[in-house]
């Protein structure tokens, strides 16, 4: 039996999902494939593919993004805001840029704490620091068993970038 996932094209126009609201662990985003999120070179959609904020912490599984883009924002395919705690399991980022931002990838906010299990995150680009994923001040994040390949920046941190004190 072959389940095929579900695919949300943003068409660059948008963002394929916005948690903002408190969300905790009973919140789970399982099974889709989110392509073409973010906006034009006049927006700043941090985030384009997943935004996360609001002292969020969902569950993300088996979700696919590709080919996402932020301008003047941070995190060219997800955003996790300060203090949110969300947990990524088998997530794949491929081919996601931040223009004029952090993390090609991911971007990872003050004091926030996210769990990555079994993710990839291949060639992403930052055009300023952490092309796979950027982790500011005070950031915790966790890694385990994680794949990163062909990400760069600007700035260093082609894999991942971490501000001090993280």
């Amino acid at each position: 039996t072959v389940v095929e996932k579900t695919i949300i094209d943003c068409s660059l126009s948008g963002r394929g999902f916005v948690l903002s609201s408190g969300e905790d662990g009973n919140t789970v985003i399982n099974g889709f494939t989110i392509i073409n999120a973010g906006g034009d070179v006049n927006d700043s959609l941090s985030g384009p593919a997943i935004y996360i904020d609001g002292n969020s912490s969902p569950l993300i599984a088996n979700v696919d993004i590709a080919d996402c883009r932020v301008y003047n924002g941070n995190g060219g395919a997800i955003y996790i805001g300060n203090k949110c705690g969300p947990t990524l399991n088998n997530v794949n980022i491929a081919n996601c840029s931040a223009y004029s931002g952090n993390g090609g990838g991911v971007f990872i906010g003050i004091e926030a704490y996210p769990t990555f299990n079994s993710c990839k995150i291949t060639g992403c680009t930052a055009s300023l620091t952490g092309g796979g994923i950027y982790g500011s001040i005070r950031s915790m994040p966790t890694f385990v068993d994680c794949e990163f390949s062909g990400n760069s920046a600007y700035n260093g941190g082609g894999a991942l970038y971490c501000q001090a004190g993280s």
